[in-house]
């Protein structure tokens, strides 16, 4: 009797884990209940931010300029998120030795990670159990979770419990390609170039544009010979691919880094010519050529799809004999995307819903101590390893003291002078917002099964006009509605807000307007920052002694350092140990970074970058021509020349002229024009007012200029342009605003700058300047006049997922809606393409 109680009594606490995660589904440190728990209107947090999520060194990683070993990667390189775009590296918070795994999956691809490891995945229930309350959901557990909870040893017994990970969306790369992608697919597949080129078909579409665009001429039944006066010979022969034949074609490596459209194009001539498509939708491509196959399969990968090879041997029948041919390599391809142009394959094209985004792990082999390193990347967390482009995952205490106080109405009373309504969340982007919804709140902290409409915990998602989650209506009564950090201050001054939840990326200019909009309803804020970013505002805040320095003295300040995670509450040790935190200290590199990394202490290095967030690699694109629709911002920095009464001068003057797109997403810097400057002190003593505006104007020629802003210390400027009727205004000056501005723009890959010669003395500016150099020696001409371009451009941030594709090649085949349909990165199981039925069947899947 006394054990079926305590059976019962286990059962229950199973189930309140399983209902109720953000109360009993996670153990609490001591740290973790005060702040859950805090009453204080002010609550900062500052945590220890060393995350395990380690690779081995020798693993390949997809960045913008190729693939790097993780061994070479650093901070501020960049690197793909599973949604396909570039992110940077904000630490490297481990390098040493740990125990290493090798994972295999169902389609032979494979990747060696440390123990502790986190992945997004699902398991067994998560895949088949449809009363789960987290079926078809992705959760985060580590390589050791999935081996114990899966039964790897190093398979599986049963095909049911194996683990899955997301498969990527197509990554988005940009480098240049030779020549057009679909006609050299056709020539890969059913072409000849072993010498002369030519191109054997069927189709009447392949043997039309064969003829429309390379001009080629009839030969035989069913051959094309391409004319030598084309250069398709000679490109041919640059890519190594003139003199080869069916056994020994290749994919040359530059096509696998074009743009999506470019990628996609050559797989469409691949599969028109030597794929297939069976009635069922099944689509294969067979080749005698090995390499060929396994460049298929890459290229399929990095489109966000699966490809699996099976060699047959072949054979023909000859005078009535059997005769043994060369192995044919056959390649499944399972792809979201139509990789077919012909209509006949395209009309039986179809795409199955099962498992469409999934890749399954096989097995985990333990493979012995190797070195490993751990990166922390910007935005969702997660990044592309391997050629096989392999998704892996990089605080939750905020999201669970939200749900906690939006939950608990008995608690109010002592809260608030009036009952609350609203709580806002804070996120750099709604589309961020949508994601962490999907890929965090809701299936690791929001009330599930029966709780789910629960008059107290239960809760429905609030969308927005787009069909983005915008945040939950408890039925309790509040409304958790999440905001994102635009530029405007405009957009949060209305609506009156209880709760208010930020981290470290809140723009300070739009601290005193929230300070505003809680004060209303002598409300709550509550920040959870990683000390990474070096802001001088928090460091005041949260390590300022100076009682004169010190901002909001009245806020209660906590640090979590690794040490307070040693033991849980309840005396329980956690996964940390001395010896682990030990070993983490001896890798960092400077004792500031131990502070910062284990110690969740604010430093404030006092040479770092001024644009730290600017990567040449990623930011610097060719010059292209500017669409007609776009509109033009420019700056001017009179520099020291025009100051004549001066006898020190420190720089010459500037103009900067960005063009920024109708969704005001994206920018571009287009024309940078600098002053003579004298040859012996580099100071621009010369060029006079009137000079510099002769030139602005010659400079406009052509372009829709919106705005022009100038320095309104230089009055000789504003008076010559008022004289002359040119019109120019004075520009917002803050350091802090403009310089944050354009840190904000590069880091979410809006702002890019032309790679002419203007161009190129601009990025030199920029990954040069340093905060601790003197005003009078500072090389910022260039860079002052962009912070005046831009300082006062509304930009939308609101719709901004962190990905800005550089300009690309004209497109050779829209891909566009295609792409669009697409079913979101991570939402359920089915593919859904109406945003209404998403948001109800979401609900729906949660009750």
């Amino acid at each position: 009797m006394k054990l079926q109680k305590l059976e019962e009594a286990a059962a229950r606490e199973a189930r309140k884990r399983e209902l109720l995660p953000h109360l009993y589904g996670f153990p609490y440190y001591k740290w973790t209940r005060e702040f859950i728990n805090s009453t204080n209107k002010l609550l900062f947090l500052t945590g220890a931010n060393q995350i395990s999520k380690a690779l081995t060194h020798e693993t390949l990683i997809p960045t913008p300029s190729g693939y790097k070993k993780m061994a070479d990667l650093g901070v501020g390189d960049y690197v793909y998120t599973r949604l396909g775009n570039p992110t940077k590296i904000l630490a490297v918070p481990f390098d040493g030795e740990d125990e290493a795994f090798r994972i295999t999956f169902h389609d032979g691809s494979s990747i060696e990670a440390s123990g502790e490891h986190e992945w997004f995945c699902k398991g067994p229930e998560e895949r088949f159990r449809k009363t789960h309350s987290r079926y078809g959901e992705w959760v985060v557990r580590t390589t050791k979770e999935i081996i114990q909870h899966g039964g790897y040893s190093p398979s599986t017994t049963c095909a049911r419990a194996r683990y899955s990970i997301p498969v990527n969306e197509p990554l988005r790369f940009s480098g240049k390609i030779l020549f057009d992608p679909y006609f050299l697919g056709l020539l890969l597949g059913d072409g000849c170039v072993t010498k002369h080129v030519s191109l054997t078909t069927a189709d009447a579409e392949i043997a039309d544009y064969a003829v429309v665009n390379y001009g080629a001429r009839k030969s035989g039944k069913y051959g094309y010979r391409i004319p030598v006066d084309t250069g398709v010979r000679d490109i041919l022969s640059e890519l190594g691919l003139l003199g080869t034949d069916c056994f020994t074609k290749f994919i040359p490596e530059s096509y696998f880094w074009g743009a999506v459209e470019q990628r996609l194009a050559l797989l469409q001539g691949l599969m028109d010519t030597d794929g297939c498509v069976s009635r069922t939708g099944l689509c294969t491509f067979a080749t005698a050529s090995k390499q060929l196959a396994e460049d298929v399969v890459r290229l399929t990968q990095g489109l966000g799809g699966l490809g699996f090879i099976a060699k047959h041997p072949s054979h023909y029948i000859k005078d009535g004999a059997k005769h043994i041919a060369s192995d044919t390599y056959c390649v499944r391809v399972h792809l979201p995307i139509c990789p077919f142009r012909l209509p006949r394959k395209i009309a039986r094209y179809r795409f199955p819903e099962r498992c469409a985004h999934e890749r399954i792990i096989h097995k985990i082999e333990p493979i012995g101590k190797k070195r490993v390193k751990c990166i922390t990347v910007c935005g969702e967390g997660s990044f592309v390893a391997g050629k096989e482009s392999i998704v892996t995952h990089n605080s939750s205490t905020q999201i669970r003291k939200n749900i906690t106080l939006a939950t608990e109405p008995d608690r109010w009373p002592e809260l608030w002078r009036t009952r609350p309504i609203t709580f806002w969340y804070l996120y750099p982007s709604l589309k961020v917002a949508d994601h962490e919804a999907r890929l965090k709140w809701i299936p690791e902290f929001m009330p599930r099964g029966e709780m789910k409409d629960d008059p107290q915990y239960g809760w429905e998602l609030i969308k927005s006009p787009n069909g983005l989650i915008a945040g939950f209506k408890f039925n309790s009564g509040i409304n958790l509605l999440f905001k994102s950090y635009d530029q405007q201050v405009e957009n949060l001054q209305t609506g009156t807000v209880w709760m208010l939840s930020i981290d470290e990326e809140l723009p300070i200019e739009l601290w005193p307007e929230l300070q505003l909009r809680v004060g209303a309803t002598d409300g709550y804020i509550a920040g959870v920052f990683t000390p990474t970013l070096s802001q001088q505002y928090w460091f005041d805040v949260m390590e300022e002694t100076d009682p004169l320095k010190l901002k909001l003295p009245s806020a209660h300040k906590m640090r979590v350092s690794l040490y307070d995670c040693l033991t849980y509450e309840n005396g329980i040790p956690s996964d940390w140990t001395i010896e682990r935190i030990k070993k983490i200290e001896q890798t960092l590199p400077t004792p500031e970074e131990v502070l910062r990394r284990v110690y969740g202490r604010f430093i404030i290095d006092k040479s770092v970058l001024k644009f730290p967030s600017f990567n040449a690699e990623v930011n610097m694109i060719p010059e292209h021509q500017i669409p007609e629709s776009w509109v033009y911002f420019v700056g001017i920095d009179s520099g020291s020349g025009v100051q004549g009464t001066k006898t020190t001068f420190s720089h010459p003057a500037a103009i900067v002229f960005v063009a920024v797109d109708p969704s005001f997403q994206k920018a571009i810097v287009t024309d940078v024009w600098i002053g003579t400057p004298d040859n012996i002190t580099g100071d621009d003593k010369n060029t006079t007012a009137s000079d510099i505006l002769r030139q602005y104007v010659y400079m406009r020629v052509g372009k829709q200029v919106v705005a022009s802003y100038y320095d309104y210390a230089d009055r000789d400027l504003g008076i010559v342009a008022e004289r002359e009727s040119i019109p120019i205004q004075k520009a917002e000056k803050r350091h802090e605003i403009g310089e944050g501005l354009i840190n904000t723009l590069f880091k979410n890959m809006m702002l890019s700058i032309f790679k002419n010669k203007g161009g190129l003395e601009l990025a030199d500016e920029l990954l040069n300047l340093r905060n601790d150099t003197q005003k009078q020696k500072a090389k910022d001409h260039a860079s002052d006049a962009l912070r005046y371009a831009l300082s006062s451009v509304t930009f939308d941030f609101m719709n901004v997922t962190g990905g800005q594709e550089k300009p690309e090649a004209p497109k050779i085949i829209t891909t566009e809606m295609m792409i669009a349909d697409r079913r979101l990165a991570y939402q359920k199981r089915t593919e859904i393409i109406d945003l209404e039925q998403e948001i109800e069947e979401l609900n729906e899947d949660y009750g």
